[in-house]
């Protein structure tokens, strides 16, 4: 069992180290607020990082798709974009949904764990995603209709 759990760590870390590296090589799109990725981001991912195990850019994804700052990108819904920040599709009614209730969960989180400041935070980003959806992407109920999702 140790050795699970040390296999774990590892990837973990690996994850702590792909993540970084896509903040640095790709700042458009991990900015804040950042852009919902595309939805086959995994393989780009791969071909970007010659990280080929999926665990550790599943979990590395993880990371920066629970934070309050993505959520409220999806919440805020349009576009979906690759690494290079071109567009790549649309954020479904199902995904801006996922993503609020996540938020609203992570936001009793906080309250429950007297962290109510981070709320405010959060506001005010996603604020900022849907006037950066409001800026590009000026006709809010293009995208409604669901999206099924796409194979790997």
């Amino acid at each position: 069992m140790g050795s699970d759990e040390s296999r774990r760590r590892k990837r973990y870390e690996k994850a702590k180290v792909i993540l970084g590296t896509l903040r640095e090589r790709y700042p458009l799109v991990f900015q804040t607020p950042p852009m919902p990725l595309a939805s086959n981001i995994e393989d780009q991912i791969e071909e970007a990082t010659g990280c080929h195990d999926r665990t550790v850019i599943s979990k590395a994804l993880r990371q920066w798709m629970r934070t309050h700052k993505y959520l409220a990108a999806v919440t805020a819904g349009g576009l979906r974009y690759n690494l290079d920040g071109s567009p790549n599709g649309t954020v479904s009614r199902l995904a801006r949904d996922g993503a609020k209730e996540a938020m609203q969960e992570l936001q009793h989180q906080w309250r429950d764990t007297g962290r109510e400041h981070l709320i405010a935070s959060a506001e005010q980003v996603a604020f900022l995603a849907r006037e950066r959806r409001r800026l590009h992407w000026p006709t809010p109920d293009e995208d409604d209709e669901y999206e099924e999702p796409q194979p790997h």
